[in-house]
């Protein structure tokens, strides 16, 4: 697996993911929090210190709810979305769209999507973007979006104990990952297609309930 160093970013006041420090809450606990957690809302215009003009939002754009935790642990409560082409999160405010700073948020829930913004740091360039959270627990399962147009893909990242690594989808890289009898067996029997973020999730839920 190629391995990505990681500046440390925070994830509900606690360190989220880092290569080469103790972490004290991994992405399966932010996914629990950000999933369980009562928050109390600040809905003042606190927010707007999160967010920024955005440069086009394109109109078939769906919102959905969403909750916003940004640096000072206050919690937002808004309508949100994803744009994927341009690594982007846009919220509704007042009946405007803005864009989320990824810099100021620890953790951006969409639905029942979590992604928290990570700066990765590869063969000395630096890129801060959306992580999504598609599977949680011992080994987590990661998806970003790379690329633009025709040439955006995903790549995938597995995290352990606070090592963010890039996984390949070939399937004895994943079987390697993922190194137990019971995943064999369970491949060997469903024939996941771990090309596919469906596939790789059911292997990864699979791991994860062990």
């Amino acid at each position: 697996m190629l391995s990505v160093t990681l500046r440390l970013y925070l994830c509900l006041g606690i360190n989220l993911l880092c290569l080469s420090t103790s972490v004290a809450q991994t992405s399966a606990e932010c996914y629990e929090n950000m999933h369980k957690a009562n928050f109390e809302f600040n809905n003042s215009n606190d927010i707007l210190f999160v967010l920024r003009e955005p440069v086009s939002v394109p109109e078939d754009f769906e919102f959905e709810k969403a909750v916003l935790v940004d640096y000072k642990n206050q919690a937002y409560d808004t309508e949100g979305c994803y744009d994927a082409a341009r690594d982007e999160i846009h919220v509704k405010v007042n009946d405007k769209v803005k864009t989320v700073f990824p810099q100021k948020v620890k953790a951006v829930k969409i639905g029942e999507m979590i992604f928290v913004p990570l700066e990765t740091v590869n063969e000395g360039t630096e890129n801060i973007g959306y992580f999504q959270i598609i599977s949680s627990g011992k080994i987590s399962l990661l998806k970003r979006y790379v690329g633009q147009d025709s040439k955006m893909r995903k790549e995938f990242y597995t995290e352990k104990a606070g090592e963010l690594s890039k996984l390949s989808t070939k399937k004895s890289a994943v079987l390697s990952c993922l190194d137990r009898p019971e995943i064999k067996k369970f491949v060997k029997t469903n024939k996941p297609d771990l090309k596919t973020e469906a596939g790789l999730k059911a292997v990864f839920d699979r791991y994860n309930e062990l």
